[in-house]
């Protein structure tokens, strides 16, 4: 669908549906209004602690579920957003404690490589994409802990990231930023 009102109006009949079912043990239902709906087979009602402003649903999405977590033993989240990640085709069904038993290595760093790398709010490096980066971060031989730490000095924010970011396009121990780029063809 290209048109953005037809997806609205999809969204809105599929919400509308969802929020009549009352045959669920607990389902959180976010649609176009900030404040998500809860059905479940009392009833439903308004979740007025889960509402948000935020329009990306990769941020709502876990602020859902982290404040789910504290009462539920079973999540699941169902999306169609490009930002909520899905293998093929098909809708994909992802253990929450086996990818975190697997990427264990790559948690401390997480964060800062994700705003580094090319999140919704920075643009993302040329021809770096996540699994790239990912697999740099496997090598745990980098540390991030200065990139969004306020207090920690320019200079080692700068250092750690160009190290980081020079070795996602294949140079190792770079310092300099311009080095890199002539290296990697970058002119």
């Amino acid at each position: 669908m290209s048109s953005v009102e037809n997806k609205k109006q999809v969204i809105s009949l599929i919400f509308d549906e969802l929020i009549r079912d009352q045959l669920f043990h607990q389902l959180v239902v976010t649609g176009q209004d900030p404040c998500s709906i809860e059905v479940n087979m009392k009833g439903k009602r308004s979740r007025f602690d889960l509402e948000t402003k935020h329009e990306e649903a990769n941020i709502i999405i876990i602020h859902q579920v982290l404040y789910c977590a504290e009462q539920a033993r079973q999540i699941a989240v169902m999306s169609d957003d490009t930002d909520v990640e899905s293998h093929g085709k098909e809708r994909a069904i992802l253990d929450i404690k086996a990818t975190l038993a697997k990427h264990q290595k790559v948690m401390k760093n997480l964060l800062p490589v994700h705003a580094i790398s090319g999140c919704d709010e920075v643009a993302c490096d040329t021809g770096i994409g996540k699994g790239t980066v990912i697999k740099i971060l496997e090598d745990d031989k980098y540390d991030l802990s200065a990139i969004g730490n306020v207090d920690a000095p320019l200079q080692k924010v700068i250092g750690q990231a160009t190290c980081f970011v020079s070795a996602c396009y294949g140079i190792k121990n770079s310092t300099d930023m311009s080095h890199t780029r002539l290296a990697a063809g970058m002119g």
